[in-house]
């Protein structure tokens, strides 16, 4: 029998999104699931920033609630001291709720976009020793396939357990001779990009990053640095890293992210790390689940953000 109301109607993502509640996919995965802690983290954050919204427009509703709950109104003329001290609180609960929706929760939404900042850092920082690995790998392996194919004759007197103990040594060597992999760090695309470039992944000929896409990310990663470390006052180094804040902020000014700025910065992170992740799957890469048109990136952002 099909409830109306429960699990039996329930969307597959929305069934995969309170798994994923009940039992977090990366608690059991090891590293190097990088691109899938990715999707995790930015669920997780575009998720929490969305009950934190559903909170306070319920809570929008508190003194209503408990008016019914107690079976009494505010203006009832005999309230007793144990109603009136109950309406009132749910009063200053709704008022708060009513405040933070008239001024579009800003903190919740920084909070989720210094999540999802930090989620895109950690996937970069990932892949870079992850493809360094994998392109000696496969250089070790190849320059043993050459080895065959030029010398057959020596080849087959060393065996291929002798070829692939050849490959590990080669391997070896070539690992420890790899440049130190680079972290993200300064602002917009280019945070991303110097180091995607060390392993082959920065932006493709023929898919540049667009101009705005770049001015967004730049403004986010300057904007996460004063929000984590300047107590959310704009400082003359995140000016100067993503100048098009001036057209809105001067040194000293409060930062309040409301709901355009997270539907832009949201929108932005997500399109960029799905391009990413575009990069990253190479060969496998099926031209359906992981695509992303750069130049539609402001329509990246969550449903109902």
């Amino acid at each position: 029998m099909r409830l109306p109301i429960g699990p039996d109607r329930l969307s597959d993502r929305d069934r995969q999104e309170l798994e994923a509640l009940r039992q977090d996919p990366r608690i059991a995965r090891p590293r190097g699931g990088m691109v899938a802690d990715f999707w995790n983290a930015m669920a997780e954050a575009e998720r929490l920033r969305e009950l934190g919204v559903f909170g306070l427009f319920a809570m929008r509703d508190a003194l209503e609630h408990e008016e019914l709950r107690e079976g009494v109104r505010r203006d009832d003329p005999d309230l007793t001291e144990v109603h009136v001290a109950a309406l009132q609180a749910a009063w200053e609960r709704a008022e708060i709720a009513r405040i933070e929706i008239d001024n579009e929760h800003p903190h919740l939404h920084a909070m989720a976009l210094i999540s999802m900042v930090s989620a895109l850092d950690a996937m970069v920082e990932e892949l870079i020793p992850a493809y360094q690995a994998m392109l000696v790998h496969g250089q070790a392996h190849r320059a043993v396939k050459i080895a065959q194919e030029k010398e057959p004759e020596a080849y087959a007197k060393i065996g291929p357990e002798r070829a692939e103990e050849v490959a590990q040594a080669l391997h070896a060597v070539l690992q420890q001779r790899l440049p130190k992999p680079r972290r993200p760090s300064s602002t917009g695309t280019k945070r991303y990009e110097t180091p995607l470039a060390q392993v082959g992944l920065k932006a493709p000929p023929d898919r540049p990053i667009p101009p705005d896409l770049d001015e967004a990310l730049s403004e986010i990663t300057a904007l996460r640095h004063v929000l984590i470390h300047r107590a959310g006052r704009v400082d003359d180094t995140s000016l100067k890293q993503a100048p098009s804040l001036s057209q809105r902020y001067t040194v000293g000014a409060f930062v309040r992210i409301d709901r355009a700025d997270y539907r832009r910065y949201s929108g932005a992170l997500n399109c960029y790390g799905a391009e990413i992740v575009r990069r990253s799957m190479m060969g496998l890469y099926d031209g359906t689940e992981h695509d992303v048109e750069l130049t539609q990136w402001r329509d990246c952002y969550r449903i109902n953000a």
